[in-house]
């Protein structure tokens, strides 16, 4: 076997030239030997911070960089689809694991086993270790929501595509019981028996598919979130006033768009009279270093423990602050 002359250069020289490489190819070259997987790890600039993300696309499961867009870096594959594949294949040693190589035109593939979810959880445990990471973003569907479940390190965003099978409650509870998410991204649709819904420690939740959606959901979500976007048809009324009886201490702030639908002030705000203040200056309060304010002029609301609720009407959204 021809030796690779870049393991020969003087270690100053390898950094800068493996710092030039894209993360997929630092891959690749880990898995040529075990020195070479020595010489990836050991040659990481410690101040590069990036997004691993992993992701399971029509029953496909991947690890890639990125947080929306992401850009593959390997596939899992069972070992019988790429020996059915009869293509260049490349025997490989992953850690101390033997396995196949296949180089694709979106991104390399590789096989370890036959068990899908204890393979993906060697070929994820490979990578953080040879890049010191964690995966922080998930895309994922129902039905495997297992990817959640690997880690429980704090998450930047989980993204739940929609699928022709809903979230069940029981899915949901025993998905995300203890999670830390930054952003849940929700276009998947809930079990419409699925009252009480609750999604861990979530700060930041995106709703996308509003059908499944009660007045009863969005305030048990509010109990535990400090942020919801949403398109639903529901009057918020019944929410404030539930907010008004010093629930809900956690949430912060609210965007429901909307294009169809009859938003009326007046109405939100029906036998809060007594609790309503005028607005005569800038409001605001800073948590983790997201300021949310209420501006002059706008409706609001007061309750007993001193804060401030107000609505602001727009043409195509009603927004909800709470400082």
């Amino acid at each position: 076997m021809t030796p690779l002359l870049l393991l020969q250069l003087p270690h100053v020289v390898t950094r800068e030239i493996i710092n030039q490489f894209e993360l997929g190819e630092r891959f690749i070259l880990s898995l040529c030997s075990k020195r070479s997987q020595k010489f990836v790890r050991m040659n990481q600039s410690k101040t590069s911070k990036w997004n691993m993300c992993l992701t399971c696309e029509d029953s496909v499961l991947s690890i890639g960089v990125g947080r929306e867009n992401v850009d593959q870096i390997v596939k899992l594959r069972r070992l019988r689809i790429l020996l059915n594949k009869n293509q260049n294949l490349e025997r490989i040693l992953i850690g101390d694991r033997a396995g196949l190589f296949l180089q694709t035109r979106d991104a390399c593939e590789v096989g370890v086993g036959s068990v899908e979810k204890s393979d993906f959880r060697f070929l994820v445990d490979y990578l953080c270790d040879i890049f010191d990471t964690r995966p922080t973003v998930i895309h994922t569907y129902p039905g495997h929501l297992w990817l959640i479940n690997m880690y429980r390190n704090p998450m930047d965003l989980i993204h739940i595509h929609s699928t022709d099978h809903p979230l069940t409650r029981d899915e949901i509870r025993t998905t995300f019981h203890s999670c830390q998410i930054n952003e849940l991204q929700l276009d998947a649709e809930i079990d419409r028996g699925s009252q009480s819904i609750y999604f861990g420690l979530v700060k930041k939740i995106d709703i996308r598919n509003w059908r499944w959606t009660t007045v009863e959901n969005f305030m048990n979500i509010a109990e535990s979130c400090q942020e919801i976007y949403a398109n639903t048809p529901w009057l918020i009324d019944e929410f404030i006033k539930h907010w008004m009886k010093g629930n809900m201490t956690k949430f912060r702030f609210m965007i429901i768009d909307f294009t169809v639908f009859n938003w009326n002030l007046a109405r939100i705000f029906k036998d809060l009279e007594q609790d309503q203040i005028y607005v005569a200056q800038r409001m605001e309060c800073v948590i983790d270093g997201r300021v949310y304010v209420i501006k002059p002029g706008t409706k609001a609301v007061r309750r007993r423990d001193g804060r401030v609720l107000g609505v602001d009407l727009t043409d195509h959204s009603l927004v909800v602050t709470v400082v």
